[in-house]
């Protein structure tokens, strides 16, 4: 499974990837098809591969999640992020139920109508899963256009509070009682000020966190 990397959280690239982002990651580095082996199911994707090699190492303090990182998330991301393990679980059950069918080679019309009833009663996860990828894909465009305007928003704000690195990040909102909670709230004012993200925020089903 993907493991959230800190450029989501702190200002290195550029100054805020949003958790919309980071789901992006999780999909792409995560796929899952009840009609493959588990094996085939979890891939890493080439740019995944080229980040995890070129990373710099961190301590495990600097991949602490600030408490505020989930704000203006879709709720495909939440859904991404929160569920993934669940996803494949399933598809675990559903591959140990199938590999009694189709050991000829050949997979009977009551043995295909077994396994799709078997998803259809027994995969919630996966269909809702299906879902969200299908409207993700519709709205890509508006994905990255808010994408764009938040990070936008964040850099502005990080640079209001002077943060301008990782390091300045960690001594200004990683070690600070709840994570800065003054600079949660202007980004909050920034992007909600913002009628383009707003309606954007209606189209992409992403809620106020304030």
């Amino acid at each position: 499974m993907h493991i959230s990397g800190p450029s989501s959280y702190f200002p290195t690239a550029p100054f805020g990837a949003s958790a919309n982002n980071e789901a992006e990651a999780t999909k792409q580095n995560t796929v899952v098809s009840t009609q493959q082996s588990y094996e085939d199911k979890v891939t890493i994707s080439a740019e995944g591969r080229k980040a995890s090699a070129t990373a710099s190492p961190m301590s495990l303090e600097s991949l602490r999640v600030h408490s505020w990182a989930t704000d203006f998330s879709a709720e495909s991301t939440l859904f991404f992020t929160n569920s993934m393990d669940r996803v494949i679980e399933e598809s675990r059950r559903f591959n140990h139920f199938s590999e009694r069918f189709g050991s000829d080679g050949h997979l009977s019309d009551d043995e295909r109508q077994a396994m799709i009833n078997y998803r259809r009663n027994n995969m919630p996860l996966n269909t809702q899963f299906n879902e969200y990828e299908q409207f993700d894909l519709k709205h890509k465009n508006e994905f990255e256009e808010f994408g764009a305007i938040t990070a936008a928003h964040r850099k502005e704000a990080f640079a209001e509070f002077g943060i301008f690195n990782y390091e300045e990040f960690q001594e200004k909102v990683l070690n600070v009682e709840g994570d800065n909670q003054a600079l949660r709230k202007t980004i909050q004012e920034k992007i909600l000020n913002d009628p383009r993200a707003v309606e954007l925020m209606g189209i992409l089903h992403i809620k106020d966190p304030a």
